[in-house]
């Protein structure tokens, strides 16, 4: 059941983000293959979170594990010590507020879903748009990102942020594909 939400809520920000990036693309001549910022940064401040989560349960069973997996996402990062601790701070900050504002979309895409099954009888027709409240949610949720990652910028200041931004720039570009609504398909 916790997968088929997660799906639906994949699909609906996935048509949120197809959206909103369509218009944003077509204002401002974004190139195509660049992914945005709140993409890159979300995945940036996930990864971290989530391997700062393990390492806190291997630090509870003290077999030594969690110091090596804290330098893994501090050289993945290419951050000292203390820049570690201020970019895992800021990524669970962000992984709160963003959990929060997932919770509220949720009763939102599960009343929608009620509106519209995926059971379409016609497969060629398009999926209906995601309501305007959605769509409203998922800029807020992509400025908590901005937020959190001009925060980054501010405290580990320009020089060392320039070369974080690079190297997971660059990353992002090498690990993602440009998602569009042809390969987007409703589960069963």
């Amino acid at each position: 059941m916790r997968t088929r939400s997660y799906i639906r809520l994949v699909y609906y920000c996935s048509l949120c983000v197809s959206v909103a990036s369509t218009a944003s693309a077509q204002s401002s001549g974004q190139a195509r293959n660049a992914p945005p910022d709140p993409f890159v940064y979300r995945s940036i401040f996930h990864r971290v979170a989530t391997l700062k989560i393990k390492a806190d349960k291997l630090q509870t069973e003290d077999n030594g594990k969690a110091s090596v997996m804290r330098a893994l996402i501090r050289k993945n990062a290419g951050l000292t010590e203390d820049q570690g601790k201020i970019l895992e701070r800021i990524a669970l900050q962000l992984e709160t507020d963003i959990s929060a504002q997932d919770a509220k979309a949720q009763v939102i895409i599960d009343s929608f879903r009620a509106r519209y099954p995926f059971k379409i009888q016609d497969r060629n027709a398009p999926p209906p748009l995601p309501s305007p409240e959605l769509i409203q949610m998922w800029q807020v949720r992509n400025n908590m990102i901005l937020r959190a990652r001009d925060q980054l910028h501010a405290e580990l200041g320009d020089s060392v942020f320039t070369r974080f931004d690079i190297f997971q720039r660059t990353k992002a570009l090498a690990t993602t594909q440009p998602l569009t609504l042809t390969h987007i398909t409703a589960p069963q």
